[in-house]
């Protein structure tokens, strides 16, 4: 079992960068951790302040126990993606731009290097059929994630995984970067003549230097 107190002051810190990054307003959002069968998360309606650290709940993955109604409205989303990936923590944040491509594309494909790096050849957009009806997609959602390290949800936000909090946190920022990239090249592209995609090769070994030998994994 994880220390919560020391869960609760990483969950804090991540929601505070959140905010500063303007990838979440001040309400909103959820953050949370895997610890064995359960999982640790934000307090429904909990928000970080400089009054003290995010409160945060900890309950089953698969089963309800009595601190499972305080938990964050999108409970069942984090519950189905730990269920059906290995990801060690959840960020669920709101990159503006990333929310906005939503309204046009079923997913968002990287156009610069970087994020084909960080976030691989897509980002699925995953669709509720009803207003705030998240947990309806909640199966979906987490099932996009075994093939991506982050999904967005229409209109709404993204779902980044990872081992720690950090890679999330990582992953989460490159979305709503890559998704500038493509708005911005899309208001730039008609004064062009030309563009310049990227390589539809990828290198064997990372920077393209097979006499570099890389450190161990």
């Amino acid at each position: 079992m994880v220390d919560m107190a020391s869960v609760a002051e990483e969950i804090d810190f991540y929601a505070r960068e959140l905010v500063a990054l303007d990838l979440l307003e001040w309400h909103g959002g959820n953050i949370s951790v895997r610890d064995g069968e359960h999982l640790i998360i934000n307090r429904t309606r909990a928000f970080s302040t400089d009054r003290g650290s995010m409160p945060v709940v900890r309950t089953g993955i698969a089963f309800d126990d009595a601190e499972t109604p305080w938990a964050s409205s999108a409970l069942a989303i984090h519950r189905a993606i730990y269920r059906h990936t290995d990801a060690q923590a959840i960020i669920h944040a709101h990159p503006r731009d990333a929310v906005l491509l939503s309204f046009f594309e079923d997913a968002i494909v990287p156009i610069e290097e970087n994020g084909r790096l960080y976030l691989g050849e897509r980002v699925p957009i995953v669709e509720a059929p009803e207003l705030f009806g998240w947990n309806l997609v909640a199966e979906d959602l987490a099932l996009a994630l075994q093939q991506s390290k982050a999904v967005v949800l229409r209109w709404h936000g993204s779902f980044a995984i990872g081992p720690t909090l950090d890679d999330a946190m990582h992953v989460s920022r490159a979305v709503q970067h890559t998704a500038e990239y493509i708005l911005r090249f899309r208001q730039m592209a008609p004064y062009f003549e030309r563009t310049r995609p990227l390589p539809t090769t990828v290198a064997s070994i990372m920077g393209g230097d097979p006499s570099r030998k890389l450190p161990p994994v």
